[in-house]
């Protein structure tokens, strides 16, 4: 049933989802350092998250242990933002496959929990005096 809905449906709604990861970050990262701060980190993950996975790929990452072992591994906090970025099937008319789909929406709703859960107990610990 998701391929019926359209293409067109599924890229807007992973860029929804995804503008709800990056407003997570950004109010993560604004309980934890100044508002200054918070955008620039918040800025930094948005380009990385979705340059990680081409970097893992690249021909300099394949040489050097050390830096696949630290981009794989980067990947358990960074979101893979390119994983969600379905632009290019409306662009270029490709089929999405139910899995897919599937399997990105579970990976986002994974990730958006994550980031309640870590967000609220930091503002638990909040003093708010």
């Amino acid at each position: 049933f998701p391929v019926t809905i359209g293409r067109s449906f599924w890229v807007a709604f992973f860029s929804l989802l995804e503008a709800v990861i990056v407003m997570l970050l950004g109010v993560m990262f604004s309980l934890i350092s100044n508002p200054s701060l918070a955008s620039v980190f918040t800025m930094l993950v948005l380009v990385s998250g979705h340059t990680i996975t081409s970097t893992l790929t690249n021909f300099f990452a394949k040489t050097s242990n050390v830096t696949m072992i630290v981009l794989k591994y980067s990947l358990f906090f960074i979101p893979d933002l390119e994983r969600i970025n379905l632009k290019d099937f409306l662009i270029y008319k490709q089929q999405l496959a139910n899995s897919y789909i599937y399997s990105n929406v579970a990976y986002v709703l994974l990730y958006i929990v994550v980031l309640i859960i870590v967000i609220s107990m930091i503002f638990s610990r909040k003093n708010l005096d």
